[in-house]
């Protein structure tokens, strides 16, 4: 009896210890948080693919970042969860892009989105964010009509930032079925969609989230775990082929436009570049083989959804104005008038748009590297705090958010 109580006693003190370790970790380490199934804002959409959860609050985390995520009512990154009434009369401009808009990695306040919304608001401007990570010019057409023609949304401006990796995404990941919705022809990158927690997940969570060991055991799990082998075709039988990408190219509707070959004798950043982590979607506009194998074509694809955009808000009286700026390649190569910007200035020309150049606001005089450490997060292709105070002064000295008013 005395080995057993001996025994318990151990076990005891050594939970307790456990417990208590974890409540002092989870307060001081970023890395402790993760995520349970509902804390994840992440949803899949049948007419745009994937999107938000309207009127979450939760914290998310990137890497080491721990930052609080918000929607509102219309599935919108936000200040804090609010109703939109899609038919008010309130000035407004909207803004879509994809990880860079939705301001991945540092959360609302500190993204541009947020910066510009506070100042905006001030001028009597309600700023809406539709901007979410893995977004191109498919779901932006898509995603606004939705917003529109099914939601009624009332709004009199918007600005799109047009991604160095759109073309990528238009010619590998994304096309529009009959019924004119997004899907997938392709490795489509993107956090897992949200679900109902199951009461094993809320189990399974607050062990995780109280426990100092169950923490060790999740991490060396994660490290042992061997990748998952390809299902085995049986014999006899012939697996099915891979999705195919966008053939042909359709014709743009507001008038053809030649996309511009990329930088010539400009240096490839190495494999593995800091700034990029070895992605090679913004490679096209300084890499003559990523521009023939898909920088072209999706750019042109690129083109032909936004034109469809373009003739939509049109048809309801609303400006339009693209944006682009740079991936830190750019910065690497000195890709400063790149075919990315002589392409989308042609482009809005051509479509009576407004037009945005970020790039001279990233080659400012200093050596690649110092503003690559200046305005992107370490290790990554993302803006940190600063870039996207940048890119927020840029876009304010740009645009005149009054022109959203009705």
């Amino acid at each position: 009896m005395s080995r057993l109580r001996t025994a318990l006693l151990i076990v005891g003190a050594i939970a307790a210890l456990d417990v208590g370790l974890a409540q002092i970790a989870k307060r001081m380490l970023p890395q402790w948080y993760s995520t349970m199934p509902a804390s994840n804002p992440r949803m899949a959409s049948p007419i745009y693919h994937h999107g938000l959860r309207p009127m979450m609050d939760v914290k998310t985390r990137v890497g080491p970042a721990v930052y609080s995520l918000a929607t509102n009512s219309l599935g919108m990154v936000d200040a804090k969860p609010r109703t939109i009434d899609p038919r008010g009369k309130a000035c407004r401009y909207l803004v879509i892009g994809d990880s860079f808009t939705e301001g991945f990695g540092v959360g609302w306040e500190k993204s541009f989105a947020g910066i510009l919304a506070g100042r905006w608001a001030e001028r009597g401007v309600d700023l809406l964010n539709a901007g979410v990570v893995s977004y191109s010019p498919t779901i932006y057409y898509r995603r606004i009509r939705h917003l529109i023609e099914d939601q009624k949304l009332q709004f009199g401006a918007a600005v799109v930032f047009i991604d160095m990796g759109d073309p990528s995404d238009e010619w590998r990941s994304y096309d529009l079925d009959a019924k004119g919705d997004v899907v997938p022809i392709g490795h489509v990158w993107q956090i897992r969609p949200m679900r109902d927690p199951t009461w094993r997940d809320q189990v399974r969570f607050w062990i995780q989230d109280n426990s100092v060991i169950a923490q060790l055991v999740k991490d060396l799990a994660g490290k042992l775990r061997k990748p998952r082998k390809p299902a085995a075709v049986r014999p006899g039988t012939v697996p099915a082929p891979p999705p195919l990408p966008h053939r042909p190219v359709a014709p743009l509707p507001l008038g053809e436009i030649a996309v511009p070959p990329p930088l010539s004798g400009a240096p490839v950043p190495p494999p593995g570049f800091v700034g990029t982590l070895g992605v090679e979607n913004a490679r096209w506009s300084i890499d003559p083989e990523a521009w023939i194998g898909w920088g072209r074509e999706g750019t042109l694809v690129a083109a032909e959804r936004m034109d469809r955009l373009a003739l939509l808000l049109r048809q309801h009286n609303i400006k339009l104005t693209v944006a682009v700026y740079p991936w830190p390649d750019q910065l690497f190569a000195g890709d400063r008038d790149s075919a990315q910007t002589r392409f989308w200035r042609e482009w809005a020309r051509t479509r009576n748009a407004g037009f945005i150049d970020l790039f001279p606001a990233f080659f400012n005089g200093d050596d690649a590297l110092t503003t690559i450490r200046r305005y992107f997060v370490p290790g990554d292709f993302h803006w940190n705090a600063a870039g996207h105070a940048l890119v927020a002064d840029r876009v304010d000295r740009e645009i005149e958010p009054r022109q959203a008013c009705r």
